[in-house]
């Protein structure tokens, strides 16, 4: 991917998050790598490469939780 060359030392790497979303419901989850700097999220796949994300129930979570904790929403067209 190109995005290889766009790696930091100061990138947050198996970025584990924990955040209560009601009474009830707590939401924990692990994001593979979020090169900081351009607020880019990557998840790592074994098999084939999702073309669209947009109805993906796993990156609308990992979306949403980067607003919560960040303050801000990912650059959505970057994921890989």
């Amino acid at each position: 991917y190109g995005l290889l060359n766009r790696f930091k030392d100061n990138d947050l790497v198996e970025f584990y998050f924990k955040e209560q979303l009601n009474r009830d419901v707590m939401l924990v989850g692990k994001i593979d790598r979020i090169i900081t700097d351009e607020h880019i999220v990557i998840d790592w796949k074994t098999g084939r490469t999702k073309s669209y994300i947009g109805n993906d129930v796993q990156f609308i979570i990992y979306y949403m939780m980067y607003n919560k904790i960040f303050g801000r929403f990912p650059n959505i067209n970057q994921y890989i």
